[in-house]
């Protein structure tokens, strides 16, 4: 009797363990599609949504990055939501921190923007030029660029990459309808991604 007990406790041990692993592993997977709204752009009546996996030393996404924002602006009901990759360059990684970082003051995504708009970003001098051209309080800024909460947004961009088993950058999904990943031969301009918000919405 006692060893039935045992096996059923186990037994519901295991179911346990499973289920959560499971739900953990959808989570990572769907809740790239949302976000605290101090990490997106989201205009009013905003219809559907894009995922942008990007990392800011690579070239193919410093040349699709303008089309998209443009397109974004033009359609005016797309949600946006950049995860910043990292890459091997210390700096580079010291320039995702501060626009992470941004979020506190309430402009991560003109931070993000500026310094696309800007690159090539070299050196902390001009990242806080960057900064300053945005109003940000650059001492709060630079506090806040080595804080848990920012390393925390940064590794969550990580697991969700890491979790769609993405090749590469860019990548993006678009409300959960379409993953997009262009190249040098497939580069979007402004009506192929209007075309694309388009056709998701009839999805």
């Amino acid at each position: 009797m006692k060893i039935k007990k045992i096996r059923n406790i186990i037994l519901v041990a295991v179911v346990l363990f499973v289920s959560a692993f499971l739900a953990h592993g959808i989570f990572s997977i769907t809740g790239v599609f949302y976000a605290n709204k101090a990490y997106m752009h989201e205009p009013p009546g905003a219809d559907i949504t894009i995922v942008d996996f990007n990392q800011y030393g690579c070239d193919l996404c410093r040349s699709v990055h303008p089309t998209l924002i443009e397109a974004m602006a033009k359609d005016g009901k797309v949600r946006y939501i950049p995860r910043i990759v990292l890459s091997d360059s210390d700096f580079d990684r010291t320039i995702v921190h501060a626009v992470y970082a941004a979020a506190s003051q309430g402009k991560f995504i003109q931070m993000h923007n500026a310094v696309y708009d800007n690159w090539p970003v070299k050196t902390l001098g001009e990242l806080m030029s960057i900064a300053e051209q945005l109003e940000l309080d650059t001492a709060q800024l630079r506090s806040d660029m080595d804080g848990k909460k920012v390393k925390r947004k940064i590794q969550q961009a990580e697991d969700y990459f890491a979790a769609w088993k993405l090749p590469g950058v860019p990548a993006f999904f678009i409300d959960k309808k379409i993953r997009y990943m262009p190249n040098r031969s497939d580069m979007p301009t402004v009506d192929v991604w209007l075309e694309k918000f388009e056709r998701v919405r009839k999805l």
